[in-house]
């Protein structure tokens, strides 16, 4: 459980750290049609954060 704790820990400091630096932080690269990218650093953090306390919840009521 530990270890669903520290991804959801980990993916909301990278969230908190996209909020505030969103234009000088950057885990992909640009791609032209100005759209949301796939790879983003806001999208992997929001993943790490519903994956860990997702999985913390389930193993808490032994799911």
């Amino acid at each position: 459980m530990i270890a669903f704790i520290l991804l959801a820990a980990v993916g909301l400091i990278l969230l908190l750290i996209s909020a505030f630096f969103e234009e000088e932080v950057e885990a992909a690269p640009e791609v032209e049609g100005g759209g949301p990218q796939f790879l983003s650093l806001r999208s992997i953090a929001v993943f790490l954060t519903a994956f860990g306390t997702v999985g913390a919840i389930a193993r808490y009521y032994e799911l």
